[in-house]
């Protein structure tokens, strides 16, 4: 009985990441739902629905899942990961508190640029302007090319934030 129901989790997980393949999204969330019923402890599968969620935009679901997803996995770089897109859902719907937890957790794991930069701009969002400008340096420390890959980024952060980072990349690049 144990192998059956092993055997039908993997097959709606496989089902669930071919219905993505072909952009099914309601498909693939309904064979993860199937899924978590046979085997609710497992953490993958509240990942994969979360990628779901998020790419349908349903934020609040996707964190949701993420959270689930937290909770029973061990693994760093995966705990990196979720909470790196926990932490996008967050910004999403304007939760910067949130989205900044999350992306500080994730940078504790893992110094990625892009961390920095969502950070930096959720500061920003916040109004912490020498928090944000901070951040903002150390994403371009680690990628030089950061803000030019994430124009939209750049022109979403407030005028003052703007003028300072151009500020300090002249002085950065007299240096």
């Amino acid at each position: 009985m144990k192998k059956e129901l092993e055997i039908n989790y993997w097959l709606h997980i496989r089902k669930g990441r071919a219905k993505k393949v072909f952009e099914d999204y309601e498909g693939a969330i309904d064979e993860y739902n199937k899924a978590i019923n046979i085997f609710p402890h497992i953490s993958n599968t509240f990942f994969y629905r979360g990628n779901i969620n998020f790419i349908l935009k349903n934020y609040n679901f996707a964190i949701q899942d993420y959270s689930e997803a937290i909770k029973g996995n061990n693994l760093l770089l995966s705990k990196q990961i979720i909470l790196e897109k926990r932490g996008m859902s967050y910004l999403f719907l304007s939760k910067y508190e949130n989205a900044i937890a999350d992306f500080t957790q994730s940078l504790k794991i893992e110094n990625k640029s892009i961390l920095f930069l969502m950070r930096g701009y959720s500061y920003a969002k916040r109004y912490e302007y020498d928090l944000a400008i901070k951040d903002i340096f150390k994403s371009i420390n680690i990628d030089p090319d950061i803000l030019n890959k994430n124009k939209k980024i750049e022109k979403d952060l407030p005028l003052l934030v703007q003028a300072s980072i151009k500020i300090n990349l002249l002085k950065y690049f007299k240096n």
